[in-house]
């Protein structure tokens, strides 16, 4: 997926944009999976609902409806996916409509801005890597990110010290800054 923001990927969307399309159903996707798991879906309830949000997407012409002073796009396709998530549960044997209702949305909202979260930092970084040079990544990733020792990171890379610990001070920095971004991209 091409990392457009969320604005210009809506808009393509709602101009009927092929690629622009494939960004959403890949990027949404990972918040269908989300309440889709929290749900306990199997996979062919998980395509089901994959399918029905996309459609609810596309027929409901959601995108164009959205009104952004009324809260976060990422919020109102949330609501679709839960409700698309009870229609699938219903159609499963066994399951009493009672149990369907009484989901606790706010256990799905809190799991969904959990894992939302780490989307958002796999997304940074990958934008951070793309960014540097090979080598400086790697220090930054074995160092920051895993723990390895700076000697060994110093040997392996033929760095010295102060090259790692610099390397971290600036990506790390530079890491934020991407984050932050993405979230007020987000706070459509």
């Amino acid at each position: 997926m091409s990392f457009t923001t969320r604005k210009e990927m809506l808009k393509g969307v709602q101009e009927h944009d092929e690629k622009s399309w494939e960004d959403f159903v890949e990027y949404y996707g990972q918040l269908v999976d989300i309440i889709g798991s929290h749900l306990t879906l199997t996979v062919e309830e998980l395509k089901d609902l994959r399918q029905e949000v996309w459609l609810a997407v596309s027929q409901r012409n959601l995108i164009a409806r959205y009104d952004q002073s009324r809260g976060r796009f990422k919020t109102l396709l949330q609501t679709v996916i839960h409700n698309c998530a009870v229609d699938v549960l219903r159609r499963r044997p066994g399951v009493l409509s009672l149990e369907i209702e009484t989901m606790q949305e706010s256990e799905i909202d809190r799991l969904v801005e959990e894992e939302w979260k780490n989307i958002l930092y796999n997304q940074a970084l990958e934008i951070l890597r793309q960014n540097c040079e090979e080598k400086t990544y790697l220090a930054f990733d074995l160092y920051a990110r895993k723990g390895m020792p700076v000697e060994q990171v110093m040997e392996m890379l033929e760095m010295n010290q102060d090259q790692v610990f610099q390397i971290k001070s600036r990506l790390q920095k530079r890491l934020r800054e991407i984050i932050s971004a993405l979230e007020k991209d987000e706070d459509l």
